[in-house]
């Protein structure tokens, strides 16, 4: 004679919530807010959300499966960092660029803009950078 269950069993995703949020990770939109956030030090599941243009309760169900995956993992009270699987299955690449290098280069072109202004045979202005 089969047990008894004393517990409802847990619903299993339905297909539709399973293939939005774990399709092909390359493809998942998921996946995609992964590889958005790589710069960013923790992500919120808010932002998630907004990002995925889903509900809160949609974002907490999508955190769960990529953290399942191994794709993110807990960092503070709603805050989230991607693992480095996550960054992996997401094809995010580190920024070209430093810092540095572009603080160098913004400051290079305010001082070039000057110089064309200063100019008395410029024959336009440059008012924004």
């Amino acid at each position: 004679m089969p047990a008894k269950l004393r517990h409802k069993p847990v619903p299993a995703p339905t297909s539709k919530e399973f293939q939005r949020f774990c399709p092909d990770p390359k493809r998942s939109l998921a996946t995609r807010f992964l590889k958005d956030t790589r710069a960013a030090i923790s992500w919120s599941t808010q932002e998630l959300a907004k990002s995925l243009k889903n509900t809160a309760a949609e974002a907490q169900r999508a955190t769960a499966v990529l953290q399942l995956q191994g794709y993110i993992k807990h960092h503070a009270t709603g805050q989230w960092i991607t693992t480095i699987s996550g960054e992996t299955v997401s094809g995010s690449k580190t920024p070209r660029f430093t810092l540095e290098r572009v603080e160098n280069i913004l400051a290079f072109l305010s001082k070039r803009m000057k110089e064309i202004n200063d100019g008395s045979q410029a024959q336009f202005r440059i008012t924004t950078l």
